[in-house]
């Protein structure tokens, strides 16, 4: 129960580590295509 909790607590430190490395390429990803769509 208690290994099962800490997996749990490590996979939402993991998603949230990846989040917040993703984010500022979507932000990227997202201004590029506005910036070449005109």
């Amino acid at each position: 129960m208690a290994e099962a909790t800490t997996d749990l607590l490590n996979g939402n430190r993991l998603r949230k580590f990846f989040t917040h490395l993703l984010y500022p390429v979507n932000l990227g990803v997202i201004f590029r295509c506005i910036l070449f769509s005109d």
